[in-house]
């Protein structure tokens, strides 16, 4: 069964065997060999496997069908969880109704959670596997404390979480480790910081002598070990604050992947049946929200520099290049629809000023 469940991981990522080869740095003949069932999959191979693929041994094994849980964790859920059947439902679902239902659970935890504020993203890299989960622990814990949303996820190498920022998945924090089996910890943020400007990096080390190797990378802070709670959480409180107080993103998940945009980059917002694109230039994304809740999210956030044109359309203004009557054309030259109610409610925005063609 693992033979199947590692094949159809690889081509799910869309990976090679090479490839899956060099972020693992288990052989493509090894690779190929478990694959074909030719090979014994070693412990220590499993372990690397399951840690790539974010999934547990059991469910590589192929004794579990839940891909985060193993066996002995599944007879608990089904004891104690009271949604245990709906939860076996979820993972017989395809494809699209696991999209849709994701999506629905995603806008449910914005609208409970984003009371508080922000929901953050968190990846922590170490491979120490016993400060692994002191770290996640300490987390979860101030996210409960401080009552900011959060949701933790840990990788033991390096090459691991560059996988998968390279499948587009976007941190708000990443806790580093510099020393560590592979690429070492700076390494590791000179590669995010090439694609990633803006997320908050936080080196966790024993030593101070990497100090001045490592503010090229741009660090938010340092924590040395053994990790102080106190210490962690006068960092943890600091990298929050100046993330709500800067946090000019719009979050969301589209294709199974959480985003974060700058909201300056979208051009507009499009309605279309019970999904909506956000169109950023040349790049789009579809997310199962709708266009009020959107525009709702916004304006609590202080963000009114989008404009209601239409029922379908949430546009950007400062990508406008003029209005006409009955529609509105961009930057880019397209031009949009605009309705004579929408357009009565943006004239009166812009505090009554006729800028109509």
């Amino acid at each position: 069964m693992s033979k199947n469940r590692v094949r159809e991981l690889r081509r799910e990522l869309k990976l090679s065997q090479e490839q899956l080869g060099e972020y693992t740095h288990i052989s493509q003949q090894i690779i190929s060999k478990i694959e074909n069932d030719d090979g014994r999959l070693t412990k220590d191979n499993m372990i690397t496997l399951a840690n790539f693929f974010q999934v547990s041994t059991d469910y590589l094994l192929g004794r579990s069908v839940n891909r985060k849980m193993s066996v002995l964790e599944a007879d608990l859920l089904k004891q104690y969880e009271p949604n245990y059947e709906f939860l076996q439902t979820y993972g017989s679902l395809g494809d699209k109704g696991k999209e849709l239902i994701e999506g629905m659970a995603d806008l449910m935890a914005r609208l409970e959670i984003g009371k508080e504020g922000t929901v953050l993203d968190i990846a922590v890299c170490d491979d120490d596997r016993y400060l692994q989960g002191e770290l996640e622990g300490m987390l979860y814990a101030l996210g409960r404390k401080l009552r900011v949303g959060l949701e933790v996820y840990v990788y033991e190498r390096g090459e691991f979480l560059l996988a998968e920022v390279q499948k587009g998945t976007q941190y708000d924090i990443v806790y580093l480790d510099i020393e560590m089996e592979g690429m070492d910890g700076i390494r590791v943020a000179e590669e995010l910081r090439n694609r990633d400007r803006t997320m908050q990096l936080i080196y966790v080390t024993q030593h101070d002598r990497y100090l001045w190797r490592s503010i090229g990378t741009m660090p938010s802070g340092y924590i040395m070990k053994p990790v102080k709670p106190e210490e962690f959480e006068k960092v943890f409180r600091k990298i929050c604050g100046w993330i709500q107080e800067k946090d000019d993103y719009f979050r969301f998940v589209s294709d199974k992947i959480k985003r974060k945009v700058p909201l300056r980059g979208i051009h507009y917002f499009w309605s279309a049946l019970r999904q909506v694109e956000v169109v950023c230039g040349k790049e789009s994304y579809l997310v199962y929200r709708k266009l009020d809740q959107i525009e709702g999210e916004l304006e609590a956030a202080g963000q009114r520099q989008f404009l209601r044109i239409h029922q379908s359309y949430l546009v950007n203004y400062n990508q406008i290049r003029c209005f006409g009557h009955n529609w509105v054309e961009l930057e880019s030259g397209l031009r949009l629809p605009m309705s004579r109610r929408k357009r009565e409610a943006v004239e009166e925005r812009l505090g009554g000023e006729q800028m109509w063609e």
